[in-house]
C-alpha cells in the first residue's frame, strides 16, 4: 500500500446559512460533543439579493444536469472556503455543513501521520441513500479502527471531507462552475477535478447528513427531466472502465455504513475481506 504523510495542521470550516439559526445551535453542540473547535463560514445564499447576481450568472446546466439556485449557493461557498483555507498556512482543511452527526472519534482524523502520501482529498461522508454503490480500492490502511481506501467511482454528499492545500489549489484554479459541489470532487465520471484528484473514502464513515430534520423536516426535490435522467445514465456508464477491477478482484462494490465509533467495523464491510 501507500505509505503515509503527516497532516501538521487541519483547519475546520461549517458552511451554513447566516438565516439558518436552528441548524447553527444544533451544529455548534454537536461540534462540542466531539471536542472540535471550527469556524462558520457564512454560505453564498441565493435569496440574498447581495449573492443574486454572482450565482445568476453560473451555469444553468452542466454534465450532470440542472444547476438550480441551492447547487449553485452550495458549491460557491465550498469554493470561497477552500479559497480562504489557500489564504493561510494550514496543510489541511475539515469542511462540514452544517446538517450532520459527527463521529466522537472524528477529532483523532485532524492530526497524525495517517494521511495517505498521494491523497489529495478523503471523503468522510455516507450517503443516506443505501441504494447507492461506489467502487473502493480493496487495498486499505488504517487509522482509529476505520479502514482507507482508494475511491474509484462517483459518490454523493459534500457535507464532510478533508482536502490538502493541494487538493484546494486544484478545485479553486479549475474555475469550472457546472457541477454541484459533490460531483465537481466526487465524480470522475462527469468531472475533470475529480479526474485529477486522487481521492479516499473512510469506512465506516465519520459523517452522516441528518441533524436538519430536527429544525426544518425534509426538503422536497424537483422533478427530473426525461433529459436530465438519461444524461446522468450516460455518465454512469463510465463505471464500465473498472470492469478490469472488479474482475480481477482489486475492487469491489459496496455501500458505506456510518458509526459514530470505530470500535468495530460496519456491515457493509463484509465485502472488503478476502
Amino acid at each position: 500500500m501507500t505509505n503515509s504523510a503527516k497532516i501538521t495542521r487541519c483547519e475546520v470550516r461549517v458552511v451554513h446559512l447566516a438565516r439558518a439559526t436552528a441548524r447553527r445551535t444544533l451544529m455548534e453542540a454537536e461540534l462540542a460533543r466531539v471536542g472540535i473547535m471550527a469556524q462558520a463560514w457564512d454560505a453564498v445564499d441565493a435569496s440574498d439579493p447581495f449573492h443574486a447576481q454572482r450565482l445568476a450568472a453560473m451555469p444553468e446546466d452542466g454534465a450532470w444536469g440542472a444547476m438550480r439556485s441551492h447547487a449553485k449557493g452550495c458549491l460557491a461557498s465550498h469554493l470561497d472556503a477552500m479559497a480562504a483555507f489557500l489564504q493561510g498556512d494550514s496543510s489541511h482543511l475539515l469542511m462540514l455543513e452544517d446538517d450532520v452527526f459527527l463521529a466522537e472519534d472524528l477529532a483523532e482524523w485532524l492530526t497524525g501521520a495517517y494521511w495517505p502520501q498521494e491523497a489529495d482529498l478523503m471523503k468522510l461522508e455516507s450517503w443516506r441513500d443505501d441504494r447507492l454503490r461506489i467502487l473502493l480500492d480493496r487495498r486499505a490502511l488504517s487509522h482509529a479502527n476505520r479502514r482507507i481506501q482508494r475511491l474509484r467511482s462517483r459518490h454523493s454528499g459534500s457535507a464532510g471531507y478533508i482536502i490538502t492545500r493541494a487538493g484546494a489549489q486544484i478545485v479553486v484554479s479549475s474555475g469550472l462552475l457546472s457541477l454541484p459541489v459533490d460531483h465537481l470532487l466526487f465524480n470522475p465520471f462527469v468531472s475533470p477535478v475529480a479526474r485529477r484528484l486522487a481521492t479516499y473514502q473512510v469506512t465506516p464513515a465519520l459523517v452522516v447528513q441528518g441533524n436538519e430534520s430536527a429544525v426544518m423536516g425534509t426538503r422536497r426535490k424537483p422533478p427530473k427531466s426525461i433529459g436530465h435522467k438519461l444524461k446522468r445514465f450516460v455518465a454512469e456508464l463510465a463505471i464500465l472502465r473498472h470492469a478490469p477491477r472488479l474482475a480481477l478482484g482489486s475492487a469491489y462494490l459496496t455501500s458505506v455504513a456510518w458509526q459514530s465509533n470505530g470500535q468495530s467495523e460496519a456491515g457493509s464491510q463484509h465485502n472488503s475481506k478476502g
